[in-house]
Order: C-alpha cells, then sequence, then structure tokens
C-alpha cells in the first residue's frame, strides 16, 4: 500500500511536493489511505474502464420496431453533450437508436420468405457517435418469424441511414439469383446493393458491392425480370424523390407509361449514385 500512495502522491505532485503529502499520507488511519488509493488508481486508469463499465441494457422505446433490439448502456464511454453545453441539451445517451417506418415486402420477394406477409425496417444505433460503436440494422419480419441483420459499412465516414422520423428505409429489396437484394442508398459515400442468401438466418452477413464495382449491373439487371410485379414498382416509384425512382427506370423499366431512358436520367442516376457526397 505505501508503494500504490507513494505512486500516487508522485503522479499528482512530484518531487519534494510527492515526499510531503507521502508523510501526510503515511500519518492517516490505513483506511483512509486504502481509500484514497483506490480513488487515484480509479481516477488514472478512467479512460480504460469506462469502455468496459456497463449498467444494464437499453432498448429503443418504440413498440414498432419488427425485432426487439436491446444493447448494453454505457454511461461514461461516450460523454459527447448534444447541445450547447451547458445552456441546453445534454450528454447523448449510449446506446441511441433510430429508426425508418415499416415497409411492405413486394409480393416476387415476398414469395420467397416464410410468409407473403412480411415487412422491413431499418435501425441504427449509436449513429450520433459515428465510430466504432455504430450500427446500421436491416430487420425483417415474416409471419412468425422476425430477424435481424447487421449491415457492413465505414465506420468514421458520416454514413447515416436515417436522419429524421417518419422516413421509409434507404433500401428497397427485389429478388436476386435465388436470394434477395437491398438497393441501398444512405446518407454519405454508401451507394450500391447487398445481397442476403437464403433461408433467412438472423446475424447472417450481407454482402456489399458498390454502385462503382462493376458487379454492381449484373445484380441490378435482375430488376428486369420482376417488373410486371406492381408491387415492386410501386416501392421504386411510388415516391417523390429520385433516388430510387432513378434506379427502377434504369434496370427495372418506366416508372410511368410514356417515360422513356434520356440523357437527363442517365445523368440523374449517375448524380445520385455513382458520386459520392
Amino acid at each position: 500500500m505505501p508503494v500504490c500512495i507513494n505512486s500516487l502522491a508522485g503522479v499528482a505532485w512530484g518531487g519534494g511536493g510527492g515526499n510531503q503529502l507521502l508523510v501526510h499520507l503515511l500519518k492517516m488511519e490505513k483506511k483512509k489511505r486504502i481509500v484514497l488509493c483506490i480513488i487515484g488508481v480509479l481516477f488514472l486508469t478512467f479512460p480504460i474502464w469506462r469502455q468496459y463499465i456497463w449498467w444494464g441494457y437499453l432498448s429503443p422505446s418504440n413498440d414498432k420496431l419488427l425485432v426487439n433490439i436491446t444493447r448494453k448502456h454505457y454511461p461514461l464511454r461516450h460523454l459527447q453533450w448534444s447541445g450547447i453545453f451547458p445552456v441546453y441539451g445534454g450528454f447523448i445517451p449510449d446506446p441511441h437508436y433510430s429508426w425508418s417506418e415499416v415497409m411492405l415486402v413486394p409480393d416476387s420477394a415476398a414469395r420467397r420468405l416464410p410468409s407473403r406477409q412480411s415487412q422491413y425496417q431499418v435501425v441504427t444505433v449509436n449513429k450520433g457517435f459515428d465510430d466504432y460503436s455504430s450500427e446500421i440494422l436491416l430487420l425483417i419480419s415474416s409471419g412468425n418469424y422476425s430477424f435481424n441483420f447487421p449491415l457492413d459499412f465505414p465506420k468514421g465516414r458520416g454514413i447515416s441511414a436515417i436522419i429524421a422520423y417518419p422516413m421509409a428505409p434507404r433500401m428497397r429489396i427485389f429478388p436476386y439469383s435465388g436470394g434477395l437484394a437491398f438497393a441501398a442508398n444512405f446518407f454519405g459515400p454508401l451507394k450500391g446493393i447487398y445481397t442476403l442468401s437464403l433461408p433467412l438466418k438472423s446475424g447472417a452477413n450481407l454482402d456489399f458491392v458498390s454502385a462503382n464495382n462493376p458487379k454492381f449491373e449484373g445484380i441490378a439487371r435482375e430488376l428486369r425480370n420482376f417488373s410486371t410485379d406492381s408491387t415492386l414498382k410501386a416501392q421504386f416509384c411510388g415516391t417523390k424523390e429520385y433516388t430510387f425512382i432513378t434506379f427502377y427506370e434504369r434496370y427495372g423499366g418506366p416508372c410511368h407509361e410514356g417515360n422513356r431512358r434520356n440523357v437527363e436520367g442517365e445523368n440523374r442516376f449517375n448524380e445520385i449514385w455513382l458520386q459520392d457526397e
């Protein structure tokens, strides 16, 4: 114990000041010296142990999630303030969640799932930290079965799958080569297609093909094989934004009768899908 006290004293004051403190501490009762030693060790090792000390679990306060999600609660891991410190705002919870609206799986894709009544949704974990703890999850509900899949994405690059609620997922599903494909256009430098093998199994990894990858075209062209599925078309075309309209019109067919592929449409697709934000 004297060694511990001497170390703490030397670190805090150094030199002669440390020796004076040591003499003073040695005169204290043994219990007080032990308490001070523990406090000092905890203080010096705070950057390390705060990464591992967790306090229970936190789940999204939302009953509309397709799958129950829960993560360990780390009250001291980030200590990041949201707002103007200390006027208003507060520390961002770790973990914190955001989620998209639920979307129906189109008929052509639902035929490959346990139930024709299938839905999917996107959930983010710790998107405000944009670090190793951040996650993007794809949730699928099919009949009495529920699945969740972690999506690979570059950390620390400002990737955001959701910026507000309510909003539709920044993904659209279509059948692909005996499995499923998800055209994804997230905020930040992530545009491409995730592919998912069947049968579904929670936790399975989805392969990601960037829109700039030559394989992207081959996967996307599968969409044309299901252009007669009106529910699939509505998923891409029933929106006011061009993100998925341009995708469908390039690979599936026109969203509206009389529409034709033209230079303007090609340029818009290139701007949305082939250029990083």
